[in-house]
């Protein structure tokens, strides 16, 4: 049997390997570069909406979750495709609407962690059928930091 001979190339591209494998495993358990809702940025990466510090991060985070090619509009969709119509209110792509009798097409849930429905402030994401700014669609909307429907600072999917 040969003799195994360890060359420097070798070595070094197994080290570099190895840390690259590390920083993705590292970046899939942080989550990043999407940071979790709460987290801390630094107050360099702030918008001003209506005298509220609002961390961009927070409104990139809200801007990809009601986006039209987010996951809750996957799932939504998904929902459209198998029940045949949008889901009524948001929380029926978490659990069917036992009130409207046709829990039985319901082939869900459609998104298992029900806490997606807040934006990063706690507030429930906003959800109209048909939406006033997609008639033939849905709205999907957070009322934004200052909690407050139809103002400067609500980010939508229009």
């Amino acid at each position: 049997m040969a003799a195994l001979k360890v060359r420097p190339l070798h070595v070094v591209l197994g080290v570099v390997g190895g840390l690259v494998v590390g920083g993705l495993y590292w970046a899939v358990l942080s989550d990043w570069p999407a940071r979790r809702p709460g987290s801390q940025v630094p107050l360099a990466a702030s918008v001003d909406f209506t005298h509220v510090r609002v961390p961009q991060a927070d409104i990139d985070w809200v801007r990809r979750a009601v986006g039209p090619d987010s996951l809750l509009a996957l799932h939504i969709n998904r929902y459209r495709e198998q029940i045949g119509r949008y889901p009524r209110e948001l929380r029926e792509i978490v659990a069917p609407d036992e009130t409207s009798g046709e829990s039985g097409g319901w082939r869900g849930p459609y998104l298992n962690n029900p806490d997606l429905l807040r934006d990063p402030w706690g507030q429930v994401y906003q959800y109209a059928v048909p939406g006033d700014h997609n008639p033939q669609d849905y709205d999907l909307w957070s009322i934004g930091a200052d909690g407050v429907n139809g103002t400067t600072d609500d980010i939508g999917n229009w």
